[in-house]
């Protein structure tokens, strides 16, 4: 074609290889080198230690054989108080209803006016030759039970809840009944058996011996607390014998109601004024 020109270019040397691109190699790094470790341990869980008990801090309050001994005091204590209270009441119970337990009629003993005056209240007295019925126990009867004697028992409604008891021996061996009274006071043997194997029983009366007493007759002793909160006395004077016993106290209140040391001061002035009289 007119106008066109052809080029021929030349070709290259060294064949169909010599025709083909560059290969290009990618460069080779060489891997980085790290230090070796080791595999990480296996996982194990904490272990929970417990934490040390600290010093027991000393006790500030009281110990449990200090309350327990304290609750038992608040409780004897409350019992204490029943039975003064109970007591007291039944000795004004005892005073007022003593006449109509006794044999009626005047005291040829003694007079109200010396037990009165001895006593400092007045005082009713009724006569009787022993103790029966619905008298034993209520009326001090430990001493002289089978002697003559009065009962008395404070007089009106304020005087007081006073219950009092004069018997009198007179003649005789006084002397050996006194020893007697002493002994029996002090608790003697009613039986004693034996069953053969070495075993005894052996049954002895109450003891209400007191303490002796001096200052008064040739030989005295008053009695323990009775169960109506008497205590009396007993005195030889010569061949005489005079048991006074007196319970409660004159104005009715609990103030030596349980005290023997009181109790048988007042009895010591009853049976004065009674061998005085």
């Amino acid at each position: 074609m007119a106008g066109l020109r052809r080029s021929v270019l030349p070709a290259r040397s060294g064949g169909p290889e010599a025709a083909r691109p560059p290969q290009y190699q990618a460069p080779q790094y060489a891997a980085p080198q790290h230090p070796a470790q080791n595999p990480p341990a296996q996982y194990q869980p904490a272990q929970y230690q417990p934490h040390a008990a600290g010093p027991v801090p000393p006790s500030s309050g009281m110990s449990g054989c200090a309350k327990v001994a304290l609750v038992a005091g608040g409780v004897l204590l409350v019992l204490g108080v029943v039975v003064v209270v109970a007591v007291v009441l039944g000795v004004r119970w005892l005073g007022n209803q003593a006449s109509d337990f006794v044999e009626p009629g005047s005291c040829e003993i003694t007079s109200d006016a010396v037990v009165s005056e001895a006593l400092g209240t007045p005082i009713t007295l009724e006569k009787g030759t022993g103790l029966g019925g619905l008298v034993s126990g209520i009326i001090d009867d430990r001493v002289l039970s089978d002697a003559p004697s009065c009962w008395g028992s404070a007089s009106g409604e304020d005087s007081g809840a006073l219950l009092v008891r004069v018997a009198v021996v007179r003649g005789g061996d006084a002397a050996a009944r006194f020893q007697a009274e002493v002994k029996q006071a002090k608790g003697v043997v009613v039986s004693s058996t034996d069953d053969g194997e070495g075993t005894s029983t052996t049954v002895e009366t109450s003891p209400y011996y007191g303490t002796a007493v001096e200052g008064i007759g040739d030989e005295a002793f008053c009695t323990s607390l009775g169960l109506t909160g008497t205590v009396g006395i007993l005195v030889r004077s010569g061949d005489d014998l005079v048991y006074a016993s007196a319970g409660g106290t004159p104005d009715g209140t609990a103030t030596d109601l349980l005290d023997e040391t009181a109790g048988c001061e007042r009895a010591r002035k009853l049976a004065s004024a009674v061998l005085a009289g």
